[in-house]
């Protein structure tokens, strides 16, 4: 069970699951006009290569985010572990 939740871990960190990208299409100067620049948004960040380099209009604005969930993990982890070696 351990070495399947080792697993588990090492593929979240080889994806990259612990980032995301908010990007956020118009802004209170220049909101959006029509929800083709929303689908056209997505079909950019779809097709491009993760980490690769992204030109935006000056009304969209691109965030990237960590999210704890490996620290969730961890604990998750070490409180099966406890219970196993325990």
């Amino acid at each position: 069970m351990l070495s399947e939740i080792e697993s588990i871990v090492e593929e979240i960190i080889a994806t990259g699951k612990l980032m995301y990208v908010y990007y956020k299409v118009g802004n209170d100067q220049r909101p959006i006009t029509s929800q083709s620049e929303i689908n056209d948004a997505k079909a950019t960040l779809e097709e491009n290569e993760p980490y690769g380099v992204l030109v935006i209009p000056d009304n969209h604005s691109l965030d990237l985010k960590s999210s704890n969930i490996l620290q969730e993990i961890l604990m998750f982890y070490d409180r099966i572990r406890m219970r196993v070696y325990g």
